[in-house]
């Protein structure tokens, strides 16, 4: 069953999409096409009021959890709610060592002891940086290139706000909104510049939770490409270019690393297995889908107008894809395609290692202490996997749709404490939405991007 399937209309939004096994307008891809029909914008429009609805009438229920009004806290008022429980997620972004390895800093967790300014402090989260004012910094327009000479402490505010929404620890985030000067609303959307990207900001959050959260209850409305005549499970839609789409988009290996960890823990998709320069790890197998760039072309023929680019060898830095080939390879082609993956293991499978170890006649600590220097940890938390929608992986997958959905509410609640006169966070989230559905659902045919976008109403 899809996820509250009671309060939205999944089949009604499903209904806009024919699955087909090949589409001229995205290289002959499976994929779900949107039906060029008037009731399309519709049901569109009837979808996203639902979902508006919803997410707004939870919001509502979750504000109630905290304090209705905060007292006014000085701008050096430490944030007691701040517990260091956050520690495992602040290990994932924070920045390793030249070796790759976690910093030593991490020995005594997020509680910093030094409360004096004369303390020398090299703490991952010193104890000023746990204060109001930390987390009352700017966000400040930078010259490309400059976002982290300009931004730097204020982006690394942002993080552990990010890592508290994660978490849902909303307290300390709805503190700061609650004070004079909070700039969470700059920084909805963010990034190092416009040639970069606007990838960096709080608002990846709900993005990627929307577009996990759409793309996978709507795939779950065609049994066809999960179940069999006879019930057995299939795969098929793991092959269609809008999942595979989905899940690279949802844990890229750039921009906001946080906002990925959910995606990335459930499909374990290992870290910079998407580069935002993708390039096919073998280009000899995947050589119909690369090009020698135009760019590269025209510099040689500046220097050399005979130049032949059949007449040397061309480095492959010089090549390019033609585009990605989303459902035109398998799903393991899929994951392969850039970077070799290794097995991500389950926490049962770590499990019944130490148990192995165990049957050697090895110690505990002796088989911990290999289990560590191996690395193998979970890297996963479907236990069949790479497979949503199989049977033995349906309490996982409720568990990961409700918080797709939680992180939403948390997110349109966030925003609605932030809002004013000059923003509405509704209408943010509602834009939010369009994209999300455009960029997974996606393609050639006349009149697509305006489908999309102007459903309801001019984007």
């Amino acid at each position: 069953m899809t996820h509250q399937a009671e309060r939205l209309p999944w089949q009604a939004l499903a209904s806009i999409f024919d699955l087909k096994t090949t589409n001229p307008c995205q290289h002959d891809a499976p994929n779900l096409h949107p039906r060029d029909e008037p009731e399309t914008r519709q049901k569109l429009s009837q979808f996203l009021d639902a979902f508006i609805k919803n997410a707004s009438s939870d919001a509502k229920q979750e504000r109630k959890k905290y304090p209705e009004k905060y007292d006014p806290l000085d701008a050096g008022i430490f944030l007691k709610s701040m517990t260091g429980e956050e520690d495992d997620e602040v290990r994932r972004w924070y920045p390793k060592n030249d070796g790759g390895s976690i910093s030593s800093k991490f020995d005594q967790g997020l509680q910093c002891p030094h409360i004096n300014d004369s303390d020398k402090c090299e703490c991952v989260l010193p104890h000023k940086e746990r204060q109001l004012a930390a987390f009352q910094r700017d966000y400040y327009p930078n010259e490309c290139y400059h976002f982290y000479a300009d931004n730097a402490e204020s982006y690394r505010n942002l993080e552990f706000v990010k890592t508290l929404i994660l978490l849902g620890e909303m307290d300390p985030v709805l503190q700061v909104c609650s004070s004079g000067e909070c700039h969470l609303t700059r920084w909805w959307e963010a990034g190092p510049c416009y040639c970069e990207g606007l990838n960096l900001g709080w608002n990846m959050i709900c993005d990627y939770a929307i577009t996990m959260y759409l793309t996978l209850n709507i795939h779950y409305c065609f049994p066809e490409i999960w179940q069999d005549d006879d019930g057995s499970p299939i795969d098929d839609y793991r092959d269609l270019a809008s999942y595979q789409m989905a899940v690279r988009h949802c844990t890229p290996s750039s921009g906001c690393q946080i906002a990925t960890y959910p995606h990335r823990d459930l499909f374990g998709i290992q870290d910079k297995l998407f580069d935002i320069f993708p390039m096919p790890f073998d280009m000899s197998w995947w050589e119909e889908f690369i090009k020698i760039d135009d760019y590269y072309v025209s510099r040689r023929r500046e220097i050399d107008p005979n130049w032949d680019m059949d007449s040397e060898f061309i480095e492959p830095s010089a090549y390019k894809l033609k585009f990605y080939p989303y459902g035109l390879i398998t799903y393991d082609e899929f994951l392969n395609f850039e970077k070799p993956v290794s097995y991500q293991p389950h926490s049962n499978d770590v499990a019944h290692v130490r148990w192995m170890l165990g049957q050697k006649g090895l110690p505990t600590e002796l088989a911990d202490s290999i289990i560590s220097k191996a690395e193998y940890i979970p890297g996963r938390s479907l236990p069949v996997d790479g497979r949503p929608f199989h049977p033995g992986n349906k309490a996982e997958l409720d568990r990961y749709l409700e918080e797709c959905w939680q992180l939403i509410v948390r997110c349109f609640m966030l925003g609605r404490e932030l809002e004013n006169e000059d923003v509405d966070f509704e209408e943010r989230i509602r834009r939010l939405f369009k994209v999300c559905v455009r960029e997974v659902f996606r393609c050639d045919c006349k009149g697509s991007v305006e489908l999309f976008y102007d459903f309801d109403g001019p984007f």
